[in-house]
């Protein structure tokens, strides 16, 4: 089964989540984390280098976002990025398709 992850989705950290939605939870937590700013894992989120990339070098945040999923959730395979413009705000909604590894079902 596929599931879809939004940089819009709400960020609330719930405590105590199991199975898929601690899955689903930490892959958000990735997205929405900016590299540098995890005292411990400075590696840890997505790269401002990228974040502030105009909205035609999309290409680069793809790339930064499988490497960055496969390094710190190795329970889910992305099998989909799509990218949503807003030209007029200037702002992208990223949607990550994922599927969770059978083993961790």
């Amino acid at each position: 089964m596929e599931y879809t992850i939004s940089t819009n989705d709400p960020t609330e950290i719930k405590v105590g989540a199991k199975g898929i939605e601690d899955i689903l939870q930490c892959v958000r937590t990735i997205l929405g984390t900016i590299e540098g700013s995890v005292p411990l894992d400075r590696r840890f989120g997505i790269s401002s280098d990228v974040i502030d990339e105009p909205l035609n070098r999309m290409d680069r945040i793809y790339e930064e976002i499988y490497r960055k999923v496969e390094t710190y959730e190795p329970r889910v395979n992305i099998t989909s990025i799509k990218v949503k413009t807003d030209n007029a705000e200037g702002k992208a909604n990223i949607i990550v398709g994922v599927r969770i590894n059978e083993e961790y079902l």
